[in-house]
């Protein structure tokens, strides 16, 4: 197995990877942009059912209640931000090492743990604080107070999270260690 990969291969992997998370993006909007204006929400023990027999329909105060109905939002920023042009920055950059600094070819270990720990790590944090914003907004208009929400509703998001937030730092953090040694280490194609 060779121990290089060429930059070209690795920006095009990047650039996939953001044209998926962009479609995921769209996909999880309709919801959204669709949403009821409706402030009734059913009772939190029957909000799976709700959302699954309302599908795309999202009531709207879910997403607008105060905490922490507004992970919700944030963690579909944080998707657009980190899962989308994060990975057509990294791309970018993968390219410009080949293009621009005829760096052609890079570590092959490094650049697949930099895109798989990335990918899995904002899946894993986007999907637990959507999840938290969720049904901890659900819960909070159905008239259940916060410190119970936090305590029996959604703290089990809270390390699954953290978790995630860990994997996108490492895999981050292996992909500028990565280009800082295509940039500054001999070319050699293996």
């Amino acid at each position: 197995m060779r121990i290089t990969v060429e930059t070209t291969k690795v920006a095009k992997r990047f650039v996939y990877g953001g044209l998926f998370n962009a479609l995921v993006a769209c996909i999880f909007a309709i919801p959204l942009a669709i949403a009821s204006d409706s402030s009734v929400i059913e009772p939190i023990d029957q909000s799976i059912v709700y959302v699954l027999q309302t599908w795309p329909v999202m009531p709207f105060p879910v997403a607008a209640a105060d905490f922490p109905g507004t992970w919700l939002f944030l963690s579909y920023t944080l998707f657009l931000i980190v899962g989308c042009l994060g990975f057509f920055f990294w791309a970018a950059v993968y390219y410009m090492q080949s293009a621009l600094l005829g760096k052609t070819h890079t570590s092959r270990v490094l650049s697949a743990l930099h895109f798989i720990l990335g990918f899995a790590g904002v899946y894993a944090t986007v999907i637990f604080l959507f999840t938290a914003g969720f049904f901890g907004g659900a819960a909070r208009l159905s008239g259940i107070q916060g410190a119970a929400i936090i305590n029996t509703l959604i703290s089990w998001t809270v390390i699954p999270t953290a978790i995630g937030m860990v994997l996108g730092v490492l895999g981050n953090l292996l992909g500028v260690i990565n280009n800082i040694m295509t940039f500054f280490g001999k070319q050699v194609s293996i």
